[in-house]
């Protein structure tokens, strides 16, 4: 490595072969020629370590993409509710009528998810068309919030592959990782719509990156 550089380290070519005996000043075949100072070597593994960290394990990974989607949807509540009434309420014929219907539909999902499906608990979907005010959005994502922090926060690794049924579908199942994962994507599936719902006003859309939080 005489003259070159090892994680960024440069390796100077001083060799300490007289103080320390039977250090090669070469490797057959290999990279590593000598003379070459084992200091700088020392130094160049001690900065590649430094790069390493603990690899993130798959369950603080789902709740990071939960986190992720809660703050993002944050900004669509603001959005949807300063759009002037007409606009907010108005049947854009999309996958449900309006950008609040989309928007509660969303909350939704996620009630009829760990509410319906996992905890096998009865609950009154919102109704379409309803002209739910700012004040109730907000109350109504608190509330989704509340309950998908108290569910991922007595998650462990073991329970995701915990099997659950399906309601009304018979004897099928799904793991609790496949609930967990399915509602990321669904949800960030109902944004994008939203997003192109609200450029088509010429309204900005309140795209958030995953490395943006």
């Amino acid at each position: 490595m005489s003259g070159g550089t090892c994680a960024g380290v440069p390796l100077r070519p001083r060799t300490l072969a007289s103080d320390l005996p039977g250090v090669p000043h070469r490797v057959d075949g290999g990279s590593v020629t000598g003379p070459f100072d084992l200091r700088d070597f020392a130094r160049a593994v001690f900065s590649l370590a430094s790069l390493w960290k603990p690899m993130t394990t798959e369950l603080e990974l789902i709740r990071e993409l939960y986190r992720y989607n809660s703050k993002g949807r944050q900004g669509y509540l603001r959005k949807i509710w300063r759009l002037p009434p007409k606009a907010r309420y108005r049947d854009r014929g999309a996958s449900f009528p309006s950008v609040v219907d989309i928007y509660m539909h969303i909350l939704d999902a996620y009630r009829w998810w760990f509410l319906k499906v996992y905890a096998k608990t009865d609950f009154d979907e919102y109704p379409l068309g309803a002209r739910y005010t700012l004040a109730e959005a907000r109350r109504e994502t608190r509330k989704v919030d509340r309950m998908l922090d108290d569910f991922l926060r007595d998650l462990r690794p073991k329970d995701l592959d915990r099997r659950i049924t399906l309601p009304g579908r018979g004897r099928e199942q799904l793991t609790i990782r496949t609930m967990l994962v399915h509602m990321v994507e669904e949800e960030l599936q109902h944004k994008g719509e939203l997003n192109a719902l609200l450029w088509q006003q010429d309204v900005d859309a309140p795209v958030l990156g995953f490395d943006q939080q």
